[in-house]
């Protein structure tokens, strides 16, 4: 059997597909690309087992071929040639690759024993653009947890709601709500897991083409463009996180985004590396910013002039996580609503939010 593929369209989708494929894998067949040739069209695979992406392309061939090759000396070859048409023999147990200035042969094993997922029935759908499926992964997925004690948190939660779709993450101590208004259900969640989450990201950003998302109880596909992917899903009982988002937080600070999060790392130096503590010291429209190593006997105190109405106070927070929070937004102002130096802070975008989308972001206060 004998194909021509151009060597920067196959390597593309390659790469794409390579992205789910685990560097160690107990079934030596994850390690290979399944090459699935029919009706003059190159579907190529890659699985961890759980997690399954598919790219298809368009070729000339009058036969049908199963097959699976090493996926990472397949991606290394492509990426040291230069752009050219390349031609595939298959015979043997071998594919041999001929370039305009070499020949290289691969083993090929039976496509047969490659896993694929099973097909979805009655699955709830829905379509979402894929740059806005992007911002909302981009958006949320930093606030997932990694416990393997409370697998639930993960991943992304998608609630389909009549009000809308909440992508959801938290880690317990942050908690990001990403709300797409024109996108509605009637309570279905799916808890969906963070390495597809990030593929899917990655993939979509630049597409304003729609995303087929198809979900069941245990296991989720999205098709976008050219490729499929097929994830299980994380099973439990995702937090209810309406009930932790505070309702009456009466004291508003308005801020300059860019120089509160400068500030904020610039003062983080000084803070202990155990807790990564700054403090916070609102008095009046005065915001000042602490913070100390006393073992290092170090410390760093900035001050700003800021909208801020509410009663002085003092609250403490992990640098880490604020500054995180501070740079996936992307509005010139941000609003931090708070109530007391131990309860729950909101932090929203003033502006640079789409029409039909909302986001809140919820950290809670450390002690000092």
């Amino acid at each position: 059997m004998q194909f021509i593929l151009s060597r920067t369209d196959l390597l593309n989708n390659l790469q794409a597909v390579k992205s789910v494929i685990q560097s160690k894998n107990t079934n030596p067949i994850l390690d290979n690309f399944l090459f699935d040739i029919h009706d003059g069209k190159l579907t190529v695979w890659g699985s961890t087992g759980e997690t399954t992406m598919q790219a298809k392309m368009d070729m000339e061939s009058n036969d049908d071929a199963l097959f699976a090759v090493p996926a990472e000396k397949l991606v290394d070859t492509l990426k040291n040639l230069p752009e050219q048409p390349l031609t595939f023999h298959l015979e043997d147990n071998q594919l041999r690759i001929t370039a305009q200035n070499g020949k290289y042969s691969l083993p090929v094993y039976p496509g047969e024993d490659f896993p694929k997922p099973a097909p979805l029935e009655e699955a709830f759908e829905r379509q979402i653009a894929g740059s806005q499926l992007s911002e909302a992964i981009a958006k949320s997925i930093f606030a997932c947890g990694n416990d393997e004690m409370r697998p639930m948190l993960n991943g992304i939660l998608f609630h389909f709601k009549p009000e809308g779709l909440n992508f959801v993450a938290t880690d317990s101590h942050k908690l990001v709500k990403y709300t797409v208004k024109n996108l509605h259900g009637e309570g279905q969640e799916y808890i969906f897991p963070q390495k597809p989450a990030q593929i899917i990201k990655n993939l979509a950003a630049s597409d304003d083409e729609p995303v087929q998302m198809r979900f069941t109880d245990r296991a989720a596909e999205f098709s976008f463009g050219n490729y499929i992917l097929n994830t299980t899903l994380i099973m439990g009982k995702f937090p209810n996180y309406e009930l932790v988002i505070p309702k009456d937080n009466p004291y508003v600070l308005i801020i300059n985004r860019e120089l509160f999060l400068q500030a904020l790392k610039r003062t983080s130096i000084y803070a202990a590396k155990s807790t990564h503590l700054v403090r916070l010291d609102f008095e009046g429209s005065k915001l000042t910013i602490v913070a100390k190593n006393e073992e290092m006997a170090s410390e760093a105190v900035e001050t700003m002039t800021v909208n801020y109405n509410g009663e002085d106070i003092s609250i403490g927070f992990n640098a880490r996580s604020l500054i995180e929070m501070l740079s996936h937004l992307d509005s010139e102002d941000v609003q931090m609503t708070m109530s007391a130096p131990k309860r729950a802070v909101l932090i929203s975008p003033m502006d640079g939010v789409g029409e039909n989308e909302e986001i809140i972001m919820l950290l809670m206060p450390i002690g000092f």
